[in-house]
Parts: C-alpha cells; structure tokens; sequence
C-alpha cells in the first residue's frame, strides 16, 4: 500500500522540496498550489526521481 503525503505550497520554496523529498522515498502524492505552472514544474521534477502517483490540485481565491 501507498502512503500518500498531501502538501501545500508545492510550487515552490520548502513546498517543492518536500514534494521531491518524499517522491525520492516512493510516497504518492497529493500537491496543491495556486501557480498552476509551478506546481507542473515541480511534478515534472518529482517524476525524475522516482516512480510515484500523484494529484495536482492548484486553486485561486479572491476575497481573503
């Protein structure tokens, strides 16, 4: 079974280093940002690394 790590932020910064970290560790992943093109990017990276699954999730919010 697959643990599957949810992590926000992905796009860039400490969000993406994480995203690499675990998908070197063969974890699925969950990733959202709110850079669409970032978090692409990021994924592309991650499946350099090692094969895992993942989700993309990337979400824009007006009015916070």
């Amino acid at each position: 079974m697959t643990k599957i790590v949810l992590i926000t932020g992905a796009g860039k910064g400490l969000g993406r280093a994480l995203a690499l970290e675990f998908a070197r560790k063969g974890y699925g992943l969950a990733l959202v940002s709110k850079t669409p093109a970032d978090l692409k990017i990021t994924a592309a990276i991650a499946s350099t690394r090692k094969k895992f699954t993942s989700q993309l999730f990337s979400f824009l919010t007006t009015g916070c």
